[in-house]
């Protein structure tokens, strides 16, 4: 039963403003409730995310760290022989020579293993791989700690030998003689079987002098690289006449020594 003092009281223009005004109290309070709950929940979600993201960051970083540790290292050194690689023996040789070349004479040597397929087809490519390692380590002994060795090819190996201004022009070219005919023998030290056939390692060598061929790593290897195709065909020529000596020699029954100093065409066609 409604009484016309409840109806009074809900008509009541102060009844009505409490009452809005604690319906708005409340629903400010829920808002209230509701922004604190979602400002709660993103911080916390935000500092999840965070966290995953630090872990995934450190976690990358390691990665990245043995990654660039690893593409250091491989990018500076050759895997096989430990020495520099192609492009970083020309960058070192590069930075050196821009530093010193007004001030220190240098010899950029260039070794080729001669027939060095030949072991690689008859004996397989590990093998191959053991005997560039041995003659790299036969190089190392021969020059000096402080001198850039690289691989700039399959079986080619390059050398910058530093030096100061001390040497003269005689004493170098002496001391050149001496490290090419160091490493021509100390390499022909390694020997291997084909068959019954037991050979030994033979070197090709071109070098190249700074300042007289160049100042700068590409007029230099050029320069050694001639010098090296040069010595290549010298050999291929030696090769062959020693090969027409023994053939001659045989054909007339006498020593092929004795026949070597002689006018050999001269007498081929008598």
């Amino acid at each position: 039963i409604v009484t016309d003092e409840v109806i009074d009281k809900q008509t009541n223009p102060v009844y009505i403003l409490v009452l809005a005004l604690v319906v708005c109290v409340a629903a400010l309070f829920l808002a209230f409730i509701v922004l604190l709950y979602r400002v709660n929940f993103n911080k916390h979600q935000a500092e999840a995310e965070n966290n995953e993201k630090a872990d995934a960051d450190r976690s990358l970083n390691t990665d990245y760290n043995y990654i660039e540790m690893f593409i250091k290292h491989d990018g500076e050194n050759d895997n096989l022989t430990g020495v520099y690689n192609k492009s970083n023996f020309a960058i070192s040789v590069k930075s050196y020579l821009e530093r010193n070349y007004c001030n220190n004479k240098s010899v950029l040597f260039v070794f080729d293993m001669a027939d060095f397929a030949e072991i690689n087809d008859n004996l397989g490519h590990s093998y191959g791989d053991a005997v560039l390692a041995m003659a790299v380590m036969k190089i190392q002994k021969i020059f000096y700690e402080e001198d850039y060795i690289g691989r700039v090819g399959g079986d080619v190996f390059a050398v910058l030998m530093k030096l100061d201004n001390k040497f003269d022009d005689e004493k170098l070219v002496d001391l050149v003689e001496r490290k090419v005919i160091q490493v021509s023998s100390s390499i022909k030290e390694i020997t291997y079987k084909i068959g019954k056939q037991t050979e030994c390692l033979l070197v090709t060598t071109g070098v190249s002098w700074c300042p007289q061929d160049g100042t700068d790593y590409i007029r230099l290897y050029r320069h050694a690289d001639e010098a090296l195709e040069g010595a290549k065909k010298k050999a291929a020529a030696q090769q062959s006449l020693n090969m027409t000596l023994r053939e001659y020699a045989k054909a007339n029954k006498v020593d092929a020594v004795k026949v070597k100093g002689r006018n050999l065409m001269s007498e081929m066609n008598m």
